[in-house]
């Protein structure tokens, strides 16, 4: 039976990568710290990930508010030149 070509890439032997490890090293092929053995780094990628999401959304907030800051400081500005 042929396989689909595009989907070869998922298809991998899962048998090789146990699910916990002895401690020594970490057993995924990804060595990111979000799905590390350890709990720290655990506990530490998704405090950075939220520390990272939450100053891009303020970030975002803070570029708005003064873009209004902005238009009505010109606003009011002109108005008290007539």
């Amino acid at each position: 039976m042929r396989t689909n070509v595009k989907w070869q890439c998922l298809r991998y032997d899962l048998s090789k990568y146990p699910i916990m490890s002895n401690g020594e090293t970490d057993t995924y092929g990804y060595k990111g710290w979000l799905i590390s053995d350890s709990f720290l780094k655990r506990a530490f990628a998704v405090f950075g990930y939220n520390l990272v999401a939450g100053l891009i959304i303020w970030l975002g907030l803070l570029i708005i508010f003064m873009l209004f800051a902005m238009v009505a400081a010109f606003v009011f500005g002109m108005a008290s030149v007539y």
